[in-house]
């Protein structure tokens, strides 16, 4: 194994790293930390890319790419490494450059058992490492405690749309918004809207996009959830992702899919559909949404799903359905520049809430039949808290609203993603 591995890293410093690498952005300052770093997010996402980002900023600052170890564990050279072989990926490159010391990139780690212990080992010797991920149960509390606090985590979702832009050449200009630029940029959003923020799927034509997107999609099903967790009833799995589909936007509780289940003769139970929807999350296909409640037991019997990219929420949709599309965009920006998204019900219903936060509603059109349902929770919300500022994010509407000192900005989605 151990020649096998020095191949690997050899044919890396051989070819180099790949020069249309689109920035994503992430905390630099992390880079610093002497603690590993966990970069875990969506299958596809870009995080075999971020690690190249981050080899090209280290050598502008002197590294060359032969101080750098880069093993991918979806390698098929390595499907018989297990953890006894960890070892040869530093005993192989003493042996090729015996005076360095590696800054190791490990991606797709967790495909190993027990590879929380040679990372705690590297990162007591002082070794620089980064790794990724593509399972969030694989980087939970119990490896947290077995590496005992020795790392930091970086989730990297599919592009946002400032990103998405990046990739189409497109650099936005200070008051983009009065030049032509706008008229690009709102067609662009028009695209990210529909076909979400995948980077390989970015460029693609329209047709290579949905035929991508569904590869992506039952790659997520069937390898990282039904195989990975040998689920037994794969229809159940495949039910409760299209109900999860037709509900978002909307509070739902596994009680309810269990009655109408059984309305159709379906037998289960609120414990094995809970299992899998914990798979779905643990393998970045859907985002748990709790209900902003003091009690706890209130916030697990109710929740919202969003999908992590609206390139897998649209494939569910015989028809567009906008209004979703729409708000499980803003899921997705929210819970990328917040790491946690709410919501409320309490009498009125907001649609993301957050102590630290202005609140904000989301529909595609604001029209006199959801005026009042829209404005009148953010103002009663607004006044409780004593909070000045709100937001309602429509497809292209914009005006102010104000209520004595309370402010409801209503902006196009597209602005407020640029904000």
């Amino acid at each position: 194994m151990r020649e096998v591995i020095k191949t690997i890293i050899k044919e890396f410093h051989d070819d180099g790293l790949p020069k249309d690498v689109v920035q994503r952005d992430f905390d630099r300052h992390l880079i610093c930390l002497k603690l590993a770093k966990i970069i875990v997010g969506p299958r596809r996402a870009g995080k075999t890319y971020l690690l190249f980002q981050i080899m090209r900023e280290l050598m502008s600052k002197g590294y060359e790419i032969e101080d750098f170890i880069y093993i991918n564990f979806e390698d098929n050279r390595l499907i018989d490494f297990t953890y006894r072989n960890f070892e040869d990926i530093l005993e192989g490159y003493r042996e090729m450059y015996p005076s360095k010391k590696p800054i190791l990139f490990l991606d797709e780690i967790h495909n190993v058992d027990k590879w929380e212990f040679f990372v705690r080992r590297l990162v007591d010797k002082k070794y620089s490492v980064y790794l990724t991920g593509s399972n969030a149960h694989l980087f939970s509390k119990e490896y947290a405690t077995k590496l005992g606090g020795r790392y930091v985590e970086i989730k990297l979702y599919p592009a946002s749309f400032k990103e998405f832009l990046r990739f189409k050449g497109m650099k936005v200009k200070k008051g983009w918004i009065y030049s032509k630029d706008r008229f690009k940029i709102i067609k662009f959003f028009d695209e990210f809207l529909k076909y979400g923020g995948f980077p390989e799927v970015i460029n693609l034509d329209k047709k290579s996009k949905e035929i991508v997107l569904k590869q992506y999609l039952d790659t997520v099903l069937y390898r990282d959830v039904i195989s990975r967790y040998n689920v037994e009833d794969s229809k159940l799995l495949e039910f409760l992702i299209k109900k999860l589909a037709e509900n978002v936007t909307n509070p739902f509780s596994f009680s309810s899919i269990v009655r109408k289940l059984k309305a159709i003769h379906y037998k289960t139970n609120v414990k094995t559909l809970s299992k899998y929807y914990s798979y779905l999350t643990d393998s970045f296909l859907i985002i748990n949404t709790p209900l902003l409640r003091d009690s706890l037991l209130k916030r697990e019997m109710e929740r919202k799903t969003y999908f992590v990219d609206n390139g897998y929420l649209h494939q569910f949709y015989i028809k567009e359905n906008k209004d979703k599309l729409l708000e499980n965009m803003i899921a997705v920006h929210l819970l990328r520049e917040r790491g946690r998204i709410y919501y409320l019900r309490n009498g009125y219903e907001i649609d993301f809430v957050d102590s630290s936060y202005p609140p904000i509603q989301v529909t595609y059109e604001l029209n006199e039949d959801n005026r009042e349902r829209e404005v009148r929770p953010l103002l009663r919300y607004m006044e409780k808290h004593g909070i000045k500022k709100g937001y309602i994010i429509t497809y292209n509407q914009e005006e102010t609203i104000k209520d004595g000192n309370k402010k409801i900005q209503v902006l196009p989605a597209y602005k407020f993603l640029l904000k």
